[in-house]
């Protein structure tokens, strides 16, 4: 049954039908208004009837067309004569079509007991002003399941547990995603599980040269994460892509005084400025009494595709990069392989 129902809206024209007395008119235009904000297709006579419209015709068109049918429900509207007609229309196509539903919707002052018998046993939504917003949103949760299965998505995401605590099952939602709500919640999971496994995942979504804020913001996870070699990680990807160069070598700067003090006159460098200073910011890398900082910056140069940029300057001594590839596979076990399967494409 859920299945059916599944397929009925996605074949319908519109997620819901909303039958009403006009008295309620007010109220019915704030909902209809409401659920389009949460991207619910609704059908409403003043937005869908025109002038010349036969209205039982369009009434039938729209009632059929609908996954869900809402029956606004107020003491007028139990009395009105094309309320009782879209009522039944309503219920018998429920009975008829897998998947359609008839939702009663009580006005402030009516209760269950005034309703027609076939609809008391139904579960009611209440649109009076203490209710009205919390039936909104589980109207709109009924009518769109994918916006509140996103929305419980994002929350485990965002702090995992069970089988979500895994970098390996938080990976695929970190990586290669166009729904960057999504990622952004991926990151911040993985950032709150810690540990190798997932700084190693950030660093795969930082090396990858699409999308800007992505990289900005798994690169801001890696300075975050730096108690678990988070820092180790940031300095491979030193040279992946230049247009966050100086960005880069300022934020390590920032976490070692010798570096600082040795790029003190690096304040303030232009773009062409810098890449003519290339080598020597590496070789202060090089030497710096970080580790992290030393073999990170090595691995960069050694394990990462050259790009136009980083081509021009000298690899690092191969002991310090056979050093680098030890430190790194007892750190971060997995990120040598990520560096040296990383794609081709550099900026």
């Amino acid at each position: 049954m859920h299945e059916a129902g599944a397929a009925l809206r996605r074949r319908t024209k519109y997620d819901l039908f909303i039958s009403y007395n006009t008295e309620d008119r007010p109220l019915v235009r704030e909902l209809a208004e409401d659920l389009h904000r949460f991207g619910v297709r609704v059908w409403w006579d003043a937005w869908e009837m025109k002038p010349g419209d036969f209205i039982r015709d369009r009434i039938n068109d729209g009632i059929t067309s609908a996954g869900y049918f809402l029956a606004v429900l107020s003491p007028s509207a139990l009395r009105s004569n094309w309320v009782k007609y879209e009522l039944t229309s309503g219920m018998l196509l429920e009975i008829e079509r897998a998947g359609v539903r008839v939702v009663p919707a009580l006005v402030a002052g009516l209760s269950v007991g005034s309703l027609p018998v076939d609809l008391r046993a139904k579960k009611c939504l209440l649109l009076d002003p203490d209710n009205y917003r919390a039936s909104v949103e589980e109207l709109v949760d009924l009518v769109k399941p994918e916006r509140r299965q996103r929305a419980e998505l994002l929350n485990r995401l965002r702090d995992p547990k069970d089988v979500f605590r895994s970098a390996a099952v938080l990976r695929p939602y970190a990586l290669h995603q166009h729904d960057q709500t999504v990622e952004k919640a991926a990151l911040e999971g993985l950032r709150k599980i810690g540990g190798p496994e997932a700084v190693v995942v950030v660093t795969e979504r930082a090396l990858n040269t699409w999308g800007v804020s992505a990289i900005e913001r798994a690169l801001k996870t890696l300075m975050r994460m730096r108690a678990d070699s988070g820092l180790l990680a940031f300095c491979t990807t030193l040279l992946r892509d230049s247009r966050y160069l100086i960005e880069k070598i300022n934020t390590i700067a920032e976490t070692s005084p010798e570096v600082s003090e040795a790029l003190a006159d690096f304040d303030g460098v232009t773009d062409w400025e810098i890449a003519e200073r290339l080598g020597k910011v590496l070789n202060v890398f090089y030497t710096s009494p970080n580790p992290e900082i030393r073999y990170g910056t090595a691995l960069s140069r050694a394990l990462l595709p050259p790009t136009r940029l980083a081509g021009k300057v000298d690899p690092p001594p191969e002991d310090l990069t056979a050093e680098a590839v030890k430190f790194a596979d007892q750190a971060l076990p997995n990120l040598t392989a990520v560096l040296r399967n990383c794609d081709r494409y550099g900026m």
